[in-house]
């Protein structure tokens, strides 16, 4: 298991007392991968850990020399923190892969709803979205 930003930076007493090779690990084919974490559950808001970590990784240089940037975000709930990848022009296109179940499917449409409705995605020059996938197989038993 990996430990998380949040979890390293209370032990250590804050963000910045961490150091990138403190929260990034190298998995297979080189693939760089950060668990923000976030706070026990009714305390706290999630999405603080997600801006938290993401500002942590930019300042120490996390993202040079990647040509690709992939973030698994909750579903079901938009707020700012969550949205922030998006909102703070780090994205240059969008996709959206989710179950085939309803609930997922509506969560989805939240953020794709949220993100057309946001100017600011429209100013940055990207679409509200590129694609929206659905793994349809287990809803439709397919094989």
């Amino acid at each position: 298991a990996q430990d998380t930003v949040l979890h390293l930076a209370a032990e250590a007493g804050s963000v910045e007392d961490l150091e990138l090779e403190d929260v990034l690990k190298i998995g297979y084919k080189g693939i760089k991968c950060v668990e923000s974490g976030g706070p026990e559950p009714g305390v706290g808001c999630a999405g603080r850990g997600v801006i938290t970590s993401i500002n942590f990784l930019e300042e120490n240089g996390a993202y040079d020399d990647v040509d690709y940037v992939s973030y698994d975000v909750l579903g079901d709930v938009v707020c700012g923190g969550f949205a922030m990848p998006i909102r703070e022009n780090k994205a240059q296109e969008i996709y959206i892969v989710m179950s085939g179940e309803m609930m997922a499917m509506v969560d989805r449409g939240d953020h794709a709803a949220a993100g057309a409705a946001d100017p600011r995605l429209r100013t940055a020059g990207l679409d509200a979205l590129d694609a929206l996938v659905a793994d349809l197989e287990n809803v439709l038993g397919l094989q």
